[in-house]
């Protein structure tokens, strides 16, 4: 149960309930004495790993119930939804029993507090991603054609392989700009979040070798994600010359012929 440490009155389940599916449910104001509490790093932490956890999960499952137990696309939709909804509940339990709030947290620490706007953005982006893997589930040569019409399903994969190369260049342009000028400014400042930085969630100001920590892997991932575009468009011309060479008859593999008594006498 959440306690206020300032006054001891409880803070209701149904506005902590508001605030964890609203936001931000990092700080939650106390009914009684309006003292703001703030959640403690430990109980952040153990959010973060479990939602982690859940859908590293939840993906194994659905990825194996669709490949080995035959579920359909709708079903592994449905699975997901339902996953989801378990996995809130979950959270929303583990948190309001075992949670630690605080109005006074020990010694003296600077915070970025969380922008809701920048947290529907964030939001909005993680669910265009889900969309696109949803849509190259959806729409990849299923495995009836790839059986029965290889060569079909490989012209379909190419166009396929295609549209998501050409997305994804956008990716591989703007993300790596944005993470390398994201690097400068935490180099020059010092410090992470850098100054005037907007953030999904509140965030705890570090500096010095920690802040440059963080740089160096802004720089990692700035040039990690100039990759995709590229492999997919390597990818895709390599699947256009065997789709070529396949589609052609003389090309097309030929079974060999049994050789007969009389050839084995030359």
């Amino acid at each position: 149960m959440i306690n206020c440490d300032n006054c001891g009155s409880r803070i209701p389940l149904r506005r902590f309930l508001g605030r964890f599916l609203l936001g931000p449910w990092t700080v939650l104001p106390c009914p009684s004495c309006g003292a703001v509490l703030s959640v403690s790093e430990r109980t952040e932490t153990l959010f973060w790993l479990l939602t982690l956890g859940a859908t590293i999960m939840g993906a194994v499952v659905a990825i194996y119930g669709h490949e080995r137990l035959g579920w359909t696309e709708s079903g592994v939709l449905t699975f997901a939804v339902g996953a989801g909804l378990a996995m809130t509940t979950i959270l929303e339990i583990v948190i309001w029993q075992e949670g630690a709030y605080r109005s006074r947290p020990p010694g003296i620490r600077e915070f970025v507090e969380g922008d809701r706007a920048t947290r529907l953005k964030v939001l909005a982006g993680a669910g265009i991603v889900l969309l696109i893997v949803l849509l190259n589930h959806l729409t990849s040569p299923s495995a009836a054609l790839r059986a029965t019409d290889p060569v079909q399903a490989l012209k379909k994969y190419v166009n396929h392989l295609l549209i998501f190369a050409l997305m994804a260049i956008p990716f591989s342009i703007g993300i790596p700009i944005y993470c390398q000028q994201l690097a400068i400014k935490v180099k020059r400042s010092g410090q992470w979040p850098p100054p005037g930085m907007r953030v999904p969630v509140r965030t705890r100001i570090v500096r010095g070798r920690r802040a440059g920590l963080n740089a160096i892997l802004l720089f990692f991932l700035g040039g990690a994600a100039i990759l995709p575009g590229p492999a997919l468009i390597y990818v895709w011309h390599l699947s256009v010359g065997i789709a070529s060479e396949l589609s052609h008859p003389n090309k097309q593999m030929q079974p060999t012929p049994r050789r007969g008594a009389a050839d084995l006498r030359r």
